[in-house]
């Protein structure tokens, strides 16, 4: 299920293999770029995403040739401002698991295919959470070193939108990936700037991914996730203009045109839905910070900006935590 805008947006984009591909070339560490074939990239059912994680994360698993051999590549989308420290714990569970369901339909296999994972992460601050799982494990550095060759120790792939400029971005995509390009170029600037200002600010992106055959889909989910994560200060005429602008053609004016103004109607009826939605859960948030106060006292500043980001369906599962845990950080513990 699509959560947010963002979600929307890579969940399009990256359902296209073409694109999916153009990602991994222009991300992925050279030699291990090198090595694959991405021709043989394929999209691959499951996901891996801890309960409670859904609403700030999604992702996608691949399947691929590397050499003569299969591989797989699990790319996370993080869309949450601030990282998770346990991100590379997350990510060795979510391997082993991956590689559990492989097994599962490969039951003759005597080896099992490696796991590259990826996280994709804009943010508006760049990624200050450790990389590696060493960085999670108790212990001085002398004993650690020890360990190292007996203990699971892996370090994430980020990919880190935040420390780009927009020329870098472009320079270090692949050319002929424009749709990748622009959709990474509007999320760059999630908290930071508009959508509608950076597609603007792309009109060279834009117009060369309107010479493409599939600009018109390609349009479609852009200008969705601008309407949609935008601060709505761009009209249906704005966007038709900037098309224009951009050299498109008379079928992608009234295509933006009609979007836009079939999404701002849509806005509207949603915009009264979420007022009723919002009041439930400032209902829920107050009800549980009142139910940890009665059971373990004042609830701490960790616990209570857990609180202030959740949604409603974590807020209604830690409330029904709340008569079985031990503490209050037990009861908003996710995964």
């Amino acid at each position: 299920m699509t959560r947010t805008p963002h979600d929307a947006l890579v969940k399009a984009v990256f359902s296209d293999l073409q694109q999916a591909g153009a990602f991994f070339r222009s991300f992925l560490p050279e030699r291990v770029a090198r090595s694959i074939d991405f021709s043989t990239l394929a999209a691959e059912s499951g996901t891996y995403v801890e309960e409670g994680l859904a609403e700030r994360r999604s992702d996608r698993v691949f399947s691929v040739r590397m050499g003569k051999r299969p591989m797989l590549l699990y790319l996370v989308f993080e869309h949450q401002s601030r990282p998770d420290r346990w991100m590379p714990h997350r990510l060795a569970w979510a391997t082993i698991r991956i590689q559990d369901d492989w097994r599962k339909n490969h039951t003759r296999a005597r080896r099992m295919p490696p796991v590259l994972p990826v996280v994709f992460y804009h943010g508006a601050r760049s990624w200050p959470g450790p990389l590696r799982e060493r960085d999670l494990l108790e212990g001085d550095e002398e004993s650690l070193a020890a360990l190292l060759p007996h203990v699971l120790d892996l370090e994430v792939l980020l990919v880190d939108l935040s420390g780009l400029s927009d020329a870098e971005l472009k320079a270090r995509v692949v050319v002929e990936a424009t749709y990748l390009t622009l959709a990474l170029l509007v999320l760059k600037g999630t908290g930071k700037t508009d959508p509608f200002d950076q597609l603007r600010a792309s009109v060279d992106v834009l117009s060369a991914l309107l010479r493409q055959p599939t600009a018109l889909r390609a349009l479609e989910t852009l200008i969705s996730y601008v309407s949609h994560a935008g601060a709505d200060k761009a009209s249906p005429s704005e966007m038709r203009a900037l098309v224009a602008s951009a050299g498109g053609s008379e079928e992608a004016e009234e295509l933006v045109m009609s979007l836009a103004e079939k999404l701002r109607r849509e806005g509207r009826q949603e915009g009264r839905q979420e007022g009723r939605q919002e009041g439930s859960e400032a209902e829920a948030r107050a009800t549980l910070i009142r139910l940890l106060g009665a059971r373990f006292g004042a609830a701490d500043d960790a616990v209570l900006a857990r609180i202030r980001e959740a949604g409603l369906e974590n807020l209604r599962a830690w409330l029904d935590r709340v008569i079985t845990a031990r503490s209050a950080a037990e009861v908003v513990e996710q995964g």
